[in-house]
């Protein structure tokens, strides 16, 4: 959230389907995949949020 000039406080965690869909896909060993992924789900997150 930090390095996407997000304030922490207003985020929310990843939620049990999000931490889900992650687990299926990576099975452990490069931890850069997994901020990829991670990325990945906040992106979504963001196209999905109602513009105000």
């Amino acid at each position: 959230m930090t390095e996407r000039g997000l304030d922490a406080s207003w985020a929310s965690p990843l939620s049990g389907q999000e931490l889900d869909a992650i687990a299926q896909v990576w099975k452990a060993g490069s931890v850069w995949v997994l901020r990829r992924l991670v990325e990945g789900g906040m992106n979504v997150r963001e196209r999905l949020q109602p513009c105000h």
